[in-house]
């Protein structure tokens, strides 16, 4: 079904994916539904969900709440779904148009590999590297959201950096030595993978990503620091974007990607840090165009199959 963008996409569209996560408070931030796909509502619960997960009463936990709207489309994010909820979630919504993305890489989280999700829901992925392994369809937009984008600030802060560990802890922490040997003001948030990673003095408490649009807006630099075969463009390429600060990246195949900008992006290879300092010192090269290309209707817009009018 053919709907123009003005026909109420937000309406017509669906959410579906865990909490806590920049992507759901992004959504609903710019207007769109977003539903949690279970009803757990505190650690205790999501600890008796997952004891009853075990023993097969997952039903009893799923979020029933679809019938504000006329949905057209149900977009489902990947991490904690199970096989179960997408096959009871097709029958519940009959004829709807429904699609999962991949916000992480295969294997990289706790989710369902490509082919245990059920053949009615169209995989996305915004990875290169992945498409082309599980032939996924990959999606060539990616998106910010406007509500996170907070006034700039006087920096305190040269590099920013925050991320879970996923085996990247010693690098960091020796990366963020190196930094601050050059005389560059560093933040630096690492956190635990889980709840049961080993404990290391070193990680930080997750906060909300509210306080990290606070950073970005007090920071000249975001550091990104990829996964190995990463290719995609992630949220913190969008972040540098949409916030108008510089990227310090080791994924260097973003020199193909439409968003490259030797002004405003630095490709780091080990520690190398050779120009680093003009680098951050230079000006940022304002990029409007990248903007319009990544706005968050593009992105539905392309994952939906809406063609504009």
């Amino acid at each position: 079904m053919r709907i123009g963008a003005r026909y109420g996409c937000k309406q017509k569209t669906l959410f579906i994916m865990v909490k806590n996560s920049v992507d759901y408070y992004g959504l609903r931030g710019e207007g769109y539904t977003v539903l949690c796909p279970y009803k757990d509502r505190s650690i205790f619960g999501r600890f008796f969900r997952e004891i009853c997960f075990g023993l097969g009463f997952q039903k009893l936990w799923y979020s029933r709440k679809f019938s504000k709207y006329e949905y057209q489309n149900i977009i489902v994010r990947d991490p904690l779904i199970t096989r179960e909820y997408l096959e009871w979630l097709r029958v519940m919504n009959p004829g709807i148009k429904l699609i999962f993305t991949y916000a992480n890489m295969v294997g990289k989280a706790k989710h369902l590999m490509p082919d245990e999700i059920p053949s009615e829901y169209k995989k996305w992925t915004y990875d290169a590297y992945d498409s082309e392994k599980y032939h996924i369809s990959l999606i060539k937009s990616k998106t910010y959201y406007k509500c996170f984008v907070y006034p700039k600030r006087q920096s305190k802060y040269d590099i920013l950096f925050v991320g879970k560990d996923k085996g990247r802890l010693e690098y960091l922490m020796d990366l963020k030595r190196q930094l601050e040997s050059k005389c560059l003001r560093t933040k630096f948030l690492i956190t635990a993978d889980g709840r049961l990673s080993k404990r290391d003095k070193r990680y930080g408490r997750p906060v909300p990503y509210r306080q990290i649009a606070e950073w970005i807006s007090e920071s000249k630099a975001i550091l990104n620091v990829t996964l190995p075969n990463q290719q995609g463009i992630t949220i913190r390429d969008m972040e540098s974007i949409f916030n108008k600060v510089k990227l310090i990246t080791t994924n260097k195949y973003i020199v193909d990607s439409e968003i490259y900008n030797a002004d405003n992006i630095y490709i780091l290879q080990g520690m190398d840090l050779n120009g680093l300092l003009d680098f951050i010192n230079a000006p940022y090269h304002d990029c409007m165009n990248i903007q319009e290309r990544f706005s968050l209707e593009n992105y539905i817009n392309e994952l939906i199959d809406i063609k504009k009018e």
